[in-house]
Order: C-alpha cells, then sequence, then structure tokens
C-alpha cells in the first residue's frame, strides 16, 4: 500500500544514544522505477519468500524482551482497532541485536560494528564494490516477531554464505 519509495539514513552511534541520526532522506519511485529495481538478488516488489535463497537454520524461539529504546516500541495497529503492534525500527533493532551487531546491557544499546577490512589509509572512500579481506563471510539474519496477548514474542534463523 502506498507509494514506492527509497530512504536514506546516515547515523552516528554516541555514548547517549546507539544511532544518532545525522541525515535522512526520502525519495518516491515511480511504478516503472520500482518494479526495475533490484534488491539483494531479485525484484524489490517481488512477493516471493527468500526461503529459498540460502540454507536456513531451522526457525528458533528468541527468548527476548523488548529492547529499551528511547521511543515508544509499541504503536497502535493499523489492522486491529484496540491493538497494538510492535514499530518497524524495533524490529529493525531486534535484528541487530539477534546479529550480534548490537548488544544491550544497563546502560542501553551498543553497537558492536565489525572491524573495518582493507588496507590502513585512514581517508574515507567512495567505492560501488565492497572490500572485504580473504576470509570474510557473509551472514544473514531473518526474525519474525509480534507483539501478542501483551508480551512480544520472537523467531529467528540465520544463514551462511550468499544468497542464491
Amino acid at each position: 500500500m502506498g507509494p514506492s519509495v527509497i530512504w536514506r539514513f546516515v547515523t552516528q552511534p554516541t555514548a547517549k544514544s546507539a544511532a544518532l541520526l545525522l541525515a535522512a532522506s526520502r525519495r518516491e519511485l515511480t511504478e516503472k522505477s520500482a518494479t526495475r529495481r533490484n534488491c539483494l538478488i531479485r525484484a524489490c516488489l517481488s512477493l516471493d519468500t527468500i526461503d529459498a535463497l540460502a540454507d536456513w537454520r531451522e526457525w528458533q524461539p528468541l527468548d527476548a524482551a523488548l529492547p529499551e529504546v528511547a521511543y515508544p516500541p509499541l504503536t497502535p495497529s493499523t489492522f486491529s482497532e484496540g491493538e497494538e503492534e510492535l514499530r518497524p525500527a524495533v524490529l529493525a533493532l531486534q535484528v541487530a541485536l539477534a546479529a550480534g551487531l548490537a548488544s544491550q546491557d544497563a546502560e542501553g544499546i551498543v553497537w558492536n560494528m565489525p572491524e573495518r577490512q582493507g588496507g590502513d589509509e585512514s581517508a574515507p572512500r567512495c567505492s560501488h564494490d565492497l572490500e572485504m579481506g580473504l576470509d570474510s563471510e557473509e551472514y544473514w539474519t531473518r526474525i519474525a516477531g509480534g507483539y501478542f496477548g501483551g508480551q512480544a514474542q520472537w523467531q529467528i534463523t540465520t544463514a551462511q554464505g550468499p544468497l542464491r
């Protein structure tokens, strides 16, 4: 429902927040442009699941409460009157927590970004190719969850290697 859009966010972790938003942009796509765009290895508007694109492990329940965030983690449901649902940002954060890109302690969310790989030059570069070390692997994390009966419920599955 609604227009096809592209969002871009620039964030930076700080001592007081998990991700300080530095810039954001939103652009609406024409229907023709949206149908031609690819997301990973398939069309962005594809309704096919990604189940066959990797060797996924079995879905496992994830024992995790709602992460503590600086905004309300729940929002009124757009589908059921009087019900609440998780905000998309909470689902994205939960994926980061499950994938090991972030952790939560008594002081809040801590981002665990991987070490920079490649040369020792400190100047930033722009490139369309991602430079990775020889031992780098692709890891994928999928999460399914929701807010049911006053409780968050999560399931997680992972895969290693490129999507096919």
